[in-house]
């Protein structure tokens, strides 16, 4: 059974649109909230053949690479309005125990009521958000974050952390500004191969 491969870390490559919120001196001092919402695809990738190892029946791959696209809104800043953007992400299974479908080799979290969900952690990623009323782009590095997958459902729920590094028209020179949003989605689709698709949303 290869359900799992790679839906774990897959959706998870959301990466968020509230960074472009976050960019240099006048993101940091200020107080703005937002909201965005999109859909992920996800890529088993194994280059050396040696990331992926059979755990219950089950195809856990180490390295997963995602695409995440979505919309959104934010308020309370200098760049505030309506954004679009793309991200890239990576993400790896938390090593320890207690995950429902490799429940030696995963570490377990809470998810709902569900305390036998699996762990990830965030290990990379970067993106840009355009900004709607401008064409404005917003450039940001994916520094780190986890979440956590209900092995049943395939809902999953977690954190990013965000850093903006700059980017065209309101965002030059700036850079710095970190974001934490919390976010929230579900595989809804994975095939034998590991693809997988999936929706998300999240805040700020």
């Amino acid at each position: 059974m290869r359900k799992y491969r790679y839906a774990l870390a897959s959706a998870i490559a959301v990466a968020l649109a509230m960074v472009f919120s976050a960019g240099g001196a006048e993101a940091i001092t200020s107080n703005f909230h937002g909201s965005d919402s999109g859909t992920a695809t996800a890529v088993p990738i194994d280059l050396t053949g040696a990331s992926c190892a059979q755990v219950n029946l089950v195809e856990v791959c180490t390295t997963t690479s995602s695409l995440g696209i979505y919309a959104g809104k934010t308020s309370g800043s200098p760049f505030s309005g309506p954004f679009t953007g793309q991200s890239v992400s990576q993400t790896v299974p938390v090593v320890g125990t207690g995950c429902s479908f490799a429940p030696t080799k995963i570490a377990a979290c809470t998810i709902g009521s569900n305390t036998a969900g699996c762990l990830y952690s965030y290990v990379g990623g970067a993106g840009a958000n355009r900004l709607s009323s401008s064409g404005d782009l917003f450039a940001f590095f994916l520094t780190g974050g986890s979440l956590c997958l209900d092995g049943n459902t395939l809902a999953f729920e977690g954190t990013q952390t965000l850093v903006g590094v700059g980017g065209s028209g309101k965002a030059a020179g700036t850079g710095g500004g970190e974001t934490t949003e919390s976010l929230r989605g579900q595989i809804l689709l994975v095939d034998l191969a590991g693809n997988s698709f999936s929706w998300f949303t999240g805040s700020w």
